[in-house]
């Protein structure tokens, strides 16, 4: 099973309470490279350049749903281990968007799908905590 260190919201790493630090695996782990494929700008980590997403240039021009939509979607679409099937982007009172991500595990035949939500919202830059 894929296995990766724990990052907090923030983007730090999480130590557990033997002051070790903390890992990720299985749902949580996908939960994860998700948040990290929205929040990096795409071409930004130059040992995978296809890493990241283009919302943060969406935030230069007023925040239009549909396009940050399909840029979350764009952004998702090399993880094969996943398949997107929802994503929905709202605008709240305040201007700030929230976008909801519904996923589902492509998993081997002796294991079980499962469905996840991953839901945040995001103020100036993406937020997907």
């Amino acid at each position: 099973m894929p296995f990766d260190l724990q990052l907090s919201p923030a983007g730090d790493l999480v130590f557990n309470a033997s002051r070790d630090l903390s890992g990720v695996s299985g749902p949580e782990l996908d939960r994860q490279r998700i948040i990290i494929r929205c929040k990096v700008p795409l071409g930004s980590f130059l040992p995978i350049p296809d890493l990241g997403s283009n919302l943060y240039g969406q935030f230069r021009q007023p925040e239009n749903p549909q396009v940050v939509e399909a840029l979350i979607r764009e952004a998702l679409e090399p993880m094969t281990d996943i398949s997107v099937t929802s994503v929905s982007v709202t605008q709240e009172s305040n201007g700030k968007l929230e976008a909801e991500i519904f996923f589902t595990q492509l998993v081997s035949e002796d294991e079980s799908a499962s469905d996840f939500d991953i839901s945040s919202p995001s103020a100036g830059m993406p937020d997907f905590t």
